[in-house]
This record gives structure tokens, sequence and C-alpha cells, in this order.
């Protein structure tokens, strides 16, 4: 798996800032209802991208518990 520095980031932290993306995004969804607009607008864009990268964060941390407590 690709590890970034977001995997040393606590997962409270990473909780935060995806709450946070998503509370932008649903704004700008409510400003521009156009989907196709919306993922043209490069800032919309750059917070989808930074919202899939935080999830993925999130997903390792939670596979690498899953496999820590298999293992243990």
């Amino acid at each position: 798996m690709k590890t970034s520095l977001l995997d040393k980031v606590r997962p409270e932290s990473l909780d935060v800032l995806l709450d946070a993306l998503t509370d932008v995004m649903n704004e700008v969804k409510e400003i521009e209802p156009d989907k196709d607009k919306r993922l043209r607008d490069e800032d919309y864009a750059a917070c989808l991208g930074m919202s899939l990268t935080v999830f993925g964060a999130l997903r390792r941390r939670v596979l690498e518990k899953q496999g820590k407590e298999i293992a243990g």
C-alpha cells in the first residue's frame, strides 16, 4: 500500500479534515447544482481529490488495525 505523511496524522484529525471538506463540497453543491460545472472548477476538484486522499489514509489505518487484530 502507498503511504504518505497523512498516514502519520492522528485519525481524529483526519476525521475533522474530512468533515470540513465534506461541508465545503456540500455548500458548493448548493451553490452550483450542475455536476459538470462543479467538476470543471479547479477548487472543487481539489477538495474532491483531497477528500479521497484523506479517506484513503483512514482506510489504510483501519486495514492495518484489522491486520494486527487478526495476527495478534
